[in-house]
C-alpha cells in the first residue's frame, strides 16, 4: 500500500512537472509565434523595399540601355558620314581659328563620348552592386523567416510530446488510484 502511494505521489509529481513544462513551452510558444509574425511584418516591409529598390535598378537599366543606343546611334552616323568629306572639310579651312575650332569640337565630343562610357559602366556597376544588395536582403530575411518557423515547429513538437507525458502520467495516475 506505501509502495502504491509512492507511485501514486510521484506520477503526480511527474503530471504537475509535465504540466508546468507545458505552461513554460506554451509561454514560450506565445513569444515565438509574436517573433515569427513580427519576421512576417518585417519580410513584407522588405520586400516593398525590395520592389522599390527593384524599380530603381529597372530605371536604371533603362536609363543605361537609352545611353548604349544614343552611343551607338552617334557612333553609326559617324562612321556612315563621308570621312573623306570631313576630312576635306578640314583641309579647306583657311582661317588657323577655324581649324582650333573644328579641332576643339572633335574633342567635345570625343570627350562626351568618353564620359558617356564611363557613366554608362558607374551606372551598371551601381545597377549590379544595388542588384546584389537586393539579393542577399532576400536571402537574409528568408533565412531568419526559416529559423523562426523551424523554432516555432520544435515548439509544436515539444508541446504535443508533453501533452502525450501529461495524458500518459494521467492515465497512470488514474490506473494507481483504481489499485489502490
Amino acid at each position: 500500500l506505501e509502495a502504491t502511494r509512492n507511485s501514486i505521489t510521484s506520477l503526480e509529481d511527474t503530471k504537475e512537472n509535465a504540466e508546468a513544462r507545458k505552461k513554460a513551452l506554451l509561454e514560450e510558444k506565445a513569444i515565438i509565434d509574436e517573433l515569427v509574425e513580427l519576421s512576417r511584418q518585417e519580410v513584407e516591409r522588405t520586400q516593398a523595399e525590395l520592389d522599390e529598390k527593384q524599380a530603381q535598378v529597372a530605371e536604371k537599366r533603362q536609363t543605361i540601355f537609352d545611353n548604349e543606343e544614343l552611343l551607338k546611334t552617334r557612333l553609326v552616323a559617324i562612321y556612315d558620314a563621308n570621312t573623306s568629306d570631313l576630312l576635306s572639310q578640314l583641309l579647306m579651312l583657311e582661317d588657323p581659328t577655324d581649324s582650333f575650332i573644328a579641332t576643339d569640337s572633335l574633342r567635345r565630343i570625343a570627350k562626351h563620348d568618353d564620359d558617356l562610357l564611363t557613366l554608362l559602366n558607374t551606372q551598371r556597376e551601381e545597377m549590379e552592386a544595388e542588384q546584389a544588395q537586393i539579393d542577399a536582403l532576400l536571402v537574409e530575411m528568408q533565412q531568419i523567416y526559416d529559423e523562426r518557423a523551424a523554432t516555432q515547429a520544435a515548439l509544436a513538437q515539444n508541446l504535443l510530446d508533453t501533452d502525450t507525458n501529461i495524458n500518459n502520467a494521467a492515465a497512470q495516475l488514474a490506473a494507481q488510484k483504481e489499485i489502490e
